[in-house]
């Protein structure tokens, strides 16, 4: 069974008789209601400290959001704070983390923060950065880290809000600190950390023993007393206590596709060496069918277990002739079958097409063949009746092969058997509009960064709706359309 577990540190500063917390609540992607959510045992108190179980066994693979509120005495519920997480049925031991970097206020994409050096190579590491802010205007800011691992792939951030005053007078020295792990001692009973340098700021670097902890989940908190004898709020982190100590298992396969995701080990294959990591340069063929301009590259490797990695991407420009033009793809109902047309407007050199079928989106397989016009300057018509559609959803595209073996895909077409027409999202690139159409019901499209971090959001219940790109950066992004909790159809889409 699949269990998210979450460890929340909930802060109640009074100053003036501030009620206590008394109660807590979460929920899952869709807020209920303040006081409807699933409930948290916490105990009560100014500062209540706890730990929340929640399964997910019955959530998607994909990417989710988890958030937390709490009640004080008085019946007043908090505003919440949410957290990204994502479902996934791999096991695999994680890569790495080989780098690490921040960014002030404005996230300038990843790989364009502030480089954190110098970190120690591992599957956790530690680190300090000092930060400048003299540039900084006063008021609020908000700090945010993230990491990257040895496949390339960077970490969501994570993100601290601070404050910028100019006011240097009154303020007493920091002259100790400690932490405690998972359960608080109180002030100024914690494990000292020692030796510190006294200063309005300090930074240091405290080794803490886990060779006594359970293995598991754990919480480990920090805070510091000033020259007058207050101690501060504590910061706390979990972390996990893990006994498996087994190497990483070799890299023993690469495979690498344009603009759209074929399904792991489907796309096209790259010799590379075994081992653990490589580094060489890859001569790619470009696919028949792909348009001039700019486009998106992926790749990807497979360990000796069979455990495909996350992808890297780039961008490439293409320039020259374009074997085929015009591929467009329809797909509908027709009673218990499935009725699937599509057209090109010239082909050169054009073999043969490939329909495949997928009852998931992402994982396709081959389910039949035409052959192509090799060479035309007119339009030419193709289509295929499935018979034997998959139950629920039907996932449908085109493979075009050329006669020297470059391939294009077109984009990938939803049928509900349940319903009159298919999910339609045109055009996968563009510098502008994307609309999705087919929509019989409310729906919620989500849009996620390459990073995966949740972009724009959009409600609609019209037989189509728009979603503009025009005010986010160039790159690849992650279209999600649900319905009542239900994942209806995702693809990944290019702001040009």
């Amino acid at each position: 069974m699949k269990r998210l577990l979450i460890t929340a540190g909930i802060i109640c500063c009074a100053y003036t008789a501030m009620a206590q917390v008394v109660a807590a609540e979460y929920f899952i992607d869709t807020d209920p209601g303040a006081g409807n959510g699933i409930p948290v045992s916490t105990g009560s108190g100014d500062v209540v400290t706890f730990n929340a179980v929640i399964p997910t066994a019955a959530l998607t693979n994909g990417f989710h959001m988890v958030a937390i509120r709490t009640k004080n005495a008085g019946g007043q519920w908090s505003l919440y704070e949410s957290r990204g997480f994502y479902i996934s049925t791999q096991t695999t031991s994680m890569p790495d983390i080989v780098a690490a970097e921040y960014f002030i206020d404005n996230d300038p994409g990843t790989g364009n923060g502030i480089n954190v050096t110098p970190i120690s190579n591992g599957a956790t590491v530690s680190f300090a950065a000092a930060v400048p802010t003299t540039t900084l205007a006063q008021g609020f800011h908000m700090v945010a880290i993230r990491t990257k691992d040895a496949t390339g792939q960077w970490s969501l951030y994570e993100n601290r809000g601070f404050y910028i005053s100019t006011q240097t007078n009154n303020t007493p020295d920091i002259v100790a600190a400690e932490y405690f792990i998972d359960n608080d001692p109180g002030t100024g009973n914690g494990i000292n950390i020692t030796p510190i340098s006294n200063g309005i700021t300090v930074s240091f670097a405290a080794a803490v023993p886990t060779t006594t902890l359970a293995q598991g989940f754990h919480m480990v908190a920090i805070r510091t007393k000033d020259a007058t004898g207050q101690w501060s709020l504590y910061e706390s982190r979990g972390f996990y206590i893990s006994t498996q100590t087994t190497n990483m298992p070799d890299i023993v396969a690469a495979e690498y596709f344009i603009d759209t995701d074929p399904g792991t080990g489907n796309a096209t294959p790259v010799t590379i060496p075994s081992g653990q990591t490589f580094n060489q340069s890859l001569a790619l063929l470009v696919p028949g069918g792909t348009t001039n301009g700019q486009h998106f590259i992926a790749i990807r490797v497979k360990d000796a277990n069979g455990n495909w990695g996350l992808f890297d991407f780039d961008t490439l420009t293409v320039s020259g002739s374009i074997p085929v033009t015009g591929l467009t793809l329809t797909a509908r109902r027709v009673e218990h079958t499935v009725l699937v047309n599509w057209f090109t407007l010239t082909e050169t050199n054009s073999h043969y097409f490939v329909l495949e079928r997928s009852m998931d989106g992402i994982h396709f397989s081959s389910y039949a063949q035409s052959a192509a016009a090799g060479n035309s300057n007119n339009r030419r018509d193709y289509t295929y009746t499935d018979r034997q559609p998959f139950k629920h959803l039907n996932y449908y595209r085109i493979r075009q092969v050329d006669r020297d073996g470059r391939f294009a895909y077109s984009p990938v077409l939803l049928v509900r058997m349940n319903e009159e027409q298919p999910i339609l999202v045109y055009p996968t690139v563009t510098r502008d509009i994307i609309t999705v159409s087919g929509i019989t019901s409310p729906v919620r499209l989500t849009l996620y960064n390459s990073s995966k971090q949740r972009v724009q959001t959009i409600n609609g219940n019209a037989p189509s709706v728009k979603v503009n790109l025009q005010q986010l950066p160039a790159g690849t992004y992650w279209l999600l359309m649900e319905s009542n909790g239900r994942l209806l159809h995702h693809c990944a889409v290019i702001r040009q």
